[in-house]
């Protein structure tokens, strides 16, 4: 009788997890191993002495540079516009209207915070109180 059985990926698995999944490597910058010494010796002078590029790179340095801060939190303005929240509060979610969502109002909802990061609420959220909701005790949430 003839074997019927010809392919089985029985311990494959284990062998492909052996030195992990990798990503593929990415090709955009080919690597310069093998290739001709005068060439590339060529090239990095030709770098080194291109002013165009260099002036089209520090105009770019000095755009980045006036957009970003020094901890990485974007323009000033925009940080002092959020107003930051504690995790497990409810927080608006700006495609489902406007303010605090109240149950029964269509229109508007509440979603609890699932991100693991901190939320924010623009100044205009932040600047209602809870005072100034209707409806109070259907709330089970008070956001603080």
């Amino acid at each position: 009788m003839a074997k019927s059985k010809n392919h089985t990926t029985h311990n494959q698995s284990r062998k492909w997890h052996r030195n992990g999944i990798k990503k593929p490597r990415s090709h955009r910058y080919e690597s310069l191993k093998g290739v001709d010494p005068k060439f590339l010796r060529n090239m990095r002078f030709a770098k080194k002495h291109n002013k165009k590029g260099l002036k089209k790179m520090q105009a770019n340095n000095a755009k980045q540079a006036a957009h970003s801060s020094p901890t990485g939190w974007g323009l000033r303005e925009e940080r002092e516009a959020r107003v930051r929240l504690r995790r497990g509060c409810w927080h608006v979610h700006e495609k489902q209207g406007g303010g605090f969502g109240l149950p029964g109002v269509p229109g508007s909802s509440l979603r609890p915070c699932l991100q693991k990061q901190p939320l924010y609420l623009t100044a205009l959220h932040a600047a209602l109180q809870w005072d100034s909701f209707p409806n109070k005790g259907l709330l089970t949430f008070r956001p603080k």
